[in-house]
């Protein structure tokens, strides 16, 4: 019998782990804003940083191709186990370890020959950059962009209380490597949710893309308030 990961479980982790980025899992609302511009009539290679409890693990299991492999990087040993324990597909591969080790990660499984490629078509996040020291954050999102394939996606997925910590905004640290497409609020999560959709940028300069000030200001062009899952 398979072991549901609730609020209970996410409550005892949070105790044993504060840098869990929340107390209850992404709703449903949350999951389809996040996954709905990608396509999954195609073969990918995709990438999960901090599954957590698994709901966007399973959606997304639930909606790739036969062929598509999905890794999942999880530092959190409760989450990990409770994962392992309950998804059983031959596409999921699971790790317990840190998202800054991508790089060795997929080179490894393609020396192994247990993915196609050492390059994702997608890497979606859930880990709480705003609180991570600046170095962390620049090594994850470095080696992130290196690790997607020419035009690949980079979605990342914030909740809103998380956004007030630390000392640097995701989104100003995310335009310095990648493409910003879009950005939405997700009011029907708890608690709400930013997600934001980005594109490898194809080349970073030596002293890093400039972002001024205006990088912090949402404008109607690039931010969607969501109420909905349409």
């Amino acid at each position: 019998m398979s072991e549901k990961i609730g609020t209970r479980e996410y409550l005892k982790s949070i105790v044993k782990d504060p840098l869990v980025a929340s107390v209850t899992p992404t709703s449903k609302f949350g999951v389809n804003c996040l996954l709905k511009n990608l396509d999954f009539s195609k073969d990918m290679l995709v990438v999960e940083y901090g599954p957590g409890g698994g709901v966007i693990t399973k959606s997304l299991l639930s909606r790739l191709t036969p062929n598509s492999k999905l890794i999942a990087i999880e530092n959190n040993e409760i989450f990990y186990k409770a994962l392992k324990h309950n998804l059983k597909d031959s596409r999921l591969i699971l790790f317990l370890d840190s998202a800054e080790n991508i790089q060795s990660i997929l080179s490894n499984l393609y020396k192994e020959g247990q993915i196609a490629s050492e390059y994702a078509d997608v890497i979606i996040s859930g880990i709480p950059f705003s609180m991570f020291p600046n170095e962390m954050k620049d090594k994850i999102l470095e080696d992130t962009r290196n690790s997607l394939i020419p035009e690949g996606r980079f979605l990342v997925y914030q909740f809103l209380v998380s956004l007030t910590v630390g000392k640097t905004d995701i989104k100003l640290k995310l335009r310095q490597y990648f493409d910003m497409k879009r950005s939405h609020i997700v009011l029907r999560n708890v608690p709400p949710l930013r997600v934001f959709e980005t594109v490898k940028m194809k080349s970073i300069d030596l002293k890093r893309k400039q972002i001024d000030i205006s990088s912090f200001i949402d404008t109607q062009n690039n931010v969607k308030i969501v109420a909905n899952d349409s």
